[in-house]
């Protein structure tokens, strides 16, 4: 859940991003084609927990001296097995799908991302959702399955690489393989999976940890906060580490705790410029205009947040009606995002830490199975 390590493919957005790139270039097609039946839907966390257990099982592998690629001696697969990905740990037949690549896949699905560069907006650019971000990631997908990269591919990835948001060991990951890449000789990011990561303790600079002292593993994503659902389950992973498992964090470290936990860039313009992203993108894709070419429809309440289809607004209205019509964080109430309280007079507060704010005490009793904990020992 959100990162794990400073590195490339070390957090659920790179594996999200992949698992687009998969669909956009065709590869679950390709799988279909060759024999893959389709299977059940599943959810996203058990799709995460399998793809964290391939992660896994291809680190053992490599660690055993395992040669990964297929030779054309080797048996045809189970169908059901079949798993094509972009990425080389995720991928179970890699020269089946570098050939792929190679053919035409991989270049469509570059230009595609270095013809979104050369129209996107400055925020966009520089947001881990746009294409800057894209180019890099799938330059860096090719690149361990050997595939081909072009000199104007490679020059997209150069100049996108340490400005798309990327955490720093992944810029510095980054840099190294376009100044070194060779194509057709796969390329080792040597970024630990979940699985390998939660058995070495994690990162070893606490300064990294998005929960110092609760013995979460967790550090900051390029997209930490952009997930409203999954900062409200911290919360409650945060407050059961404390109060079940009884961990004691310092007073620096609670601290650190709450600031990671009260981050939400679609208010907070001075973290991440969200103004701009409101009004110039689809609040649930990122698109920067319709389909047919129109600009963006708007929401009729905050007439801010924009959306390319009412799909797209049907999609994000769980998220965005917690924050539409809100202005600033600390102006806000922390259990419904409401501005004020119901009769229009100024939010409540909480009398004991002086820091959470309520528009009701309905609206505070609701809050404070979460919050209780974390009030008292602050």
């Amino acid at each position: 859940m959100g990162a794990w390590g400073l590195s490339l493919f070390q957090s659920d957005l790179d594996y999200d991003l992949i698992g687009d790139l998969n669909l956009q270039l065709g590869l679950k097609d390709l799988e279909e084609a060759d024999g893959k039946p389709r299977m059940p839907d599943i959810s996203p966390a058990e799709r995460r927990q399998k793809e964290n257990a391939k992660v896994a099982e291809h680190s053992k592998k490599d660690m055993q001296g395992v040669k990964r690629f297929q030779s054309p001696k080797t048996p045809k697969q189970d169908p059901k097995e079949i798993s094509y990905s972009v990425y080389a740990k995720l991928c179970s037949d890699l020269e089946r799908v570098r050939t792929f690549l190679d053919d035409g896949a991989l270049a469509k699905g570059m230009k595609y991302y270095i013809d979104w560069i050369a129209k996107a907006k400055k925020r966009h650019l520089h947001d881990p959702y746009g294409p800057g971000y894209y180019v890099c990631l799938l330059g860096a997908c090719a690149m361990t399955l050997g595939a081909k990269i072009t000199d104007e591919q490679r020059d997209a990835m150069r100049k996108r690489y340490d400005n798309a948001s990327f955490m720093r060991g992944a810029v510095a990951q980054l840099e190294k393989a376009i100044e070194g890449y060779v194509n057709g000789v796969p390329w080792e990011f040597d970024s630990k999976g979940l699985q390998d990561t939660q058995l070495t303790g994690g990162v070893a600079d606490e300064d990294d940890l998005l929960f110092p002292g609760t013995g979460m593993i967790n550090v900051r994503a390029p997209d930490h906060g952009r997930g409203r659902e999954e900062m409200d389950m911290w919360k409650v992973m945060v407050t059961a580490q404390i109060t079940i498992k009884g961990m004691k964090p310092t007073p620096d470290q609670l601290a650190k705790c709450m600031e990671s936990l009260s981050v939400n860039p679609y208010l907070e313009k001075d973290l991440s410029d969200e103004g701009e992203w409101l009004e110039a993108f689809c609040g649930n894709c990122g698109a920067e205009e319709r389909e047919n070419g129109e600009p963006l429809l708007e929401c009729t309440k905050c007439k801010k947040q924009k959306y390319c289809s009412r799909q797209c607004q049907r999609k994000d209205l769980k998220d965005h009606k917690k924050r539409c019509k809100v202005e600033h964080p600390n102006h806000v109430c922390d259990a419904c995002g409401a501005k004020t309280a119901k009769d229009g007079e100024p939010l409540l507060e909480c009398s004991k830490c002086k820091v959470r704010k309520y528009c009701s005490r309905q609206c505070q009793k609701d809050d404070w199975k979460t919050h209780k904990t974390v009030c008292k020992v602050a």
